[in-house]
């Protein structure tokens, strides 16, 4: 198997703060030191640092990784172990890049030569954390600042639940943990992280009366939340201490959730360049996502995004009794599906194919009840679209006929992968119906991040939908009404950072995250 998966990791201050010997920069200046967290792939990494806004190649500063990706080899997948510069295999390597201004500003590009979910980057400034580049990959800016006496950041958040697809039918209580970290060279005194509600302040967690300097503290809130209508929605975290923050740009996490009426799923959406195949060498792949429903509903089809479908090939999708813990039988599944040549243009022109195929016999999912919802491959490789969302383990299964830790499933991490599959549970919909939300939650949405431009595809034509884009705060920054299939949305103009597109054709709602450059 190849997939290319990045774990969202936090590197830890305080054991930065023990392994990094500080140079004696001369004044005015600071040192930076970047680490790199490396995947199973480790040698297609390649990054380098450009005055800030230079494009990768221009102006260079310094360079790391394999020098043979360099900045145009962004899936070219030609990378080996033993090229110059390559990085080893799921290691921890800290580059000392030098001292440099303060005030200074840079950005760091970050390339991988599978094109697909790579290392990850810290980068500090005299000790301090100031950016980072995770799974998404890209670029990031940053300024070579001194550390500030103030400085609190939210580490992590979590809001007792892994799925960002959720019917409302399926509703349940959210509940609000936050880790804080403390940045700064003075103690944070009261740290906590506030928890908006769609920008509204509803609960908080426990504060810590006072937190050391690269010290962290994880506390929980008590009120929680239940939603009550579709739609998307926001939970902001937000740290807050005693003092003034000094450094605000790490001060707020986001996590985000979709309620509507029919899906549920793991994936944000949004579909990265890798992708999970068992392999055509591997006969009756097998690859799927667990899911549970709190209250008893009707599981009727399985959606599931796959990459570069070949002509002629087939599939099914099916669902899995999890007796033990495992995928133990097979207990409903989808008539037999062979890709088409519409199926092979679709992808080629936008990158992957949206299938949804009705189970022959809808599934009465009982309530609480957990089932593995799967996708079969039986010729050549069969690879499902994956999504950069928090993976929790002991979700993903895979099996074939010559597993080695077969013959029951094994989970992905088995074999150092791990990820959310495009693969989703859809409830309570007319088995014999298109799926009306999957042509917005399923849009082709690019580039992202993007200068200005984004494109959006759709797989039906809507008419007269409403397109809103707001800010990360919630703020409205332009609203719009298109028809057709194709449409595109101006940020030119916009600062960098997060914007959120909302796209509403009156019964439906796609919501699409985008980094503005």
């Amino acid at each position: 198997m190849k997939q290319k998966l990045q774990f969202l990791m936090t590197v830890i201050a305080t054991v930065m703060f023990g392994s990094i010997s500080m140079a004696q920069c001369p004044g005015g200046e600071a040192e930076l030191t970047v680490s790199v967290t490396t995947d199973s792939w480790g040698y297609e990494t390649y990054w380098e640092m450009t005055p800030q806004g230079d494009a990768c190649g221009t102006n260079t500063v310094a360079a790391y990784g394999n020098t043979l990706v360099g900045c145009a080899g962004e899936g070219l997948q030609v990378a080996g172990g033993a090229d110059p510069g390559a990085y080893g295999n799921d290691g921890f390597f800290t580059e000392v890049v030098g001292c440099f201004t303060i005030g200074s500003c840079y950005t760091i590009h970050l390339v991988d030569d599978w094109g697909d979910a790579p290392s990850a980057l810290d980068i500090m400034v005299g000790g301090t954390s100031v950016a980072t580049i995770d799974g998404a990959g890209g670029s990031v800016d940053f300024c070579i600042d001194l550390q500030v006496a103030n400085d609190l950041a939210v580490d992590s958040a979590g809001i007792g639940t892994y799925y960002t697809y959720v019917p409302l039918a399926q509703v349940a209580p959210l509940s609000f943990e936050a880790t804080v970290f403390n940045n700064g060279s003075a103690a944070a005194m009261n740290a906590m992280a506030n928890v908006l509600v769609n920008g509204v302040a509803t609960d908080a967690t426990a504060p810590t009366a006072s937190l050391a300097p690269g010290a962290s503290a994880t506390t929980a809130g008590t009120v929680g939340y239940t939603a009550t209508s579709l739609g998307m929605v926001d939970i902001d975290f937000v740290a807050s201490m005693t003092d003034v923050d000094g450094n605000p740009g790490n001060d707020m996490i986001t996590v985000s959730i979709m309620y509507n009426d029919s899906i549920l799923a793991r994936d944000n959406g949004v579909v990265l360049g890798g992708s999970l195949g068992i392999g055509a060498a591997n006969a009756n792949g097998v690859l799927g996502h667990t899911y549970m429903s709190p209250v008893a509903d009707e599981l009727t089809s399985i959606t599931v995004i796959i990459v570069a479908p070949v002509l002629g090939d087939s599939t099914r999708f099916s669902v899995w009794d999890m007796t033990g813990g495992t995928p133990t039988a097979e207990i409903a599944s989808s008539l037999g599906y062979e890709f088409t040549a519409a199926d092979t243009l679709t992808a080629f022109n936008d990158g992957f194919l949206t299938l949804t195929l009705p189970l022959s016999t809808p599934l009465a999912a009982a309530a609480g009840t957990e089932y593995m919802v799967a996708c079969h491959e039986y010729a050549n490789n069969i690879t499902i679209a994956t999504s950069a969302n928090v993976y929790e383990l002991g979700t993903n299964w895979v099996n074939w006929d010559t597993n080695p830790n077969g013959p029951a499933f094994s989970n992905a991490e088995a074999f150092n992968l791990g990820s959310n599959l495009h693969i989703r549970a859809n409830f309570g919909v007319d088995a014999g119906a298109s799926i009306n939300e999957n042509i917005l939650t399923s849009a082709n949405v690019y580039p992202n991040p993007t200068n200005g431009i984004v494109n959006i595809e759709l797989t039906e034509e809507v008419s007269d939908a409403s397109i809103v884009v707001y800010s990360v705060d919630g703020t409205i920054v332009s609203t719009d009404v298109v028809s057709g299939a194709q449409f595109s949305v101006n940020l030119e103009g916009l600062s960098k950072g997060i914007y959120i597109i909302e796209l509403n054709n009156g019964s439906n709602t796609g919501v699409y995250r985008i980094v503005k450059d």
